[in-house]
C-alpha cells in the first residue's frame, strides 16, 4: 500500500537532491512539455554565445513547497540564437552517475522569446515540490 507524502517530506527530498550535486540550467525550444517528457526529447538553441549555466549546491533558497535559484541571464552575443527559446529545463550534468535527467521544466508564459544578437533573457529557476 502506498502512503501519502506530506509537504515537509516533499521539501526534505527536494533539499536532499538539490544540495547533493550541481545541476545545469538549459534553455529549451520545445513547443510543448508534459510529465512524460524525457531528457532525450529536449531541444536547445545554439550559437550566439549560448551556454548552459550551473546551479550549484548551496545556491538555492527554500520556501514551503518550492526551491528557487538566483536569476540567471542569457544574452545573444555576436549572432542570434539558432532557435528562439520557449522556456527552460533544470537537468543533471552529463557526468552524473544517474545519467542526464530532467529535474524540472517550465515554458515561458509569454511564449517564444526572440533572441537576436544583443537580446537578453532572464530566468529565475524554480522547482515546485509537488
Amino acid at each position: 500500500m502506498a502512503g501519502i507524502s506530506p509537504n515537509e517530506g516533499e521539501e526534505f527530498r527536494l533539499r536532499a537532491v538539490l544540495e547533493s550535486r550541481t545541476f545545469e540550467l538549459m534553455l529549451i525550444t520545445n513547443a510543448t512539455i508534459a510529465e512524460t517528457t524525457t531528457y532525450g526529447d529536449l531541444t536547445e538553441p545554439s550559437g550566439g554565445g549560448y551556454a548552459r549555466q550551473d546551479l550549484a549546491p548551496g545556491t538555492w533558497t527554500y520556501s514551503p513547497g518550492q526551491a528557487e535559484n538566483a536569476q540567471k541571464t542569457y544574452q545573444a552575443t555576436g549572432a542570434a540564437y539558432s532557435a528562439n527559446p520557449t522556456g527552460y529545463a533544470i537537468v543533471s550534468k552529463a557526468a552524473d552517475p544517474l545519467g542526464q535527467k530532467i529535474v524540472a521544466l517550465e515554458l515561458d508564459p509569454g511564449g517564444e522569446v526572440s533572441m537576436p544578437d544583443g537580446a537578453i533573457y532572464r530566468i529565475t529557476p524554480t522547482i515546485l515540490a509537488d
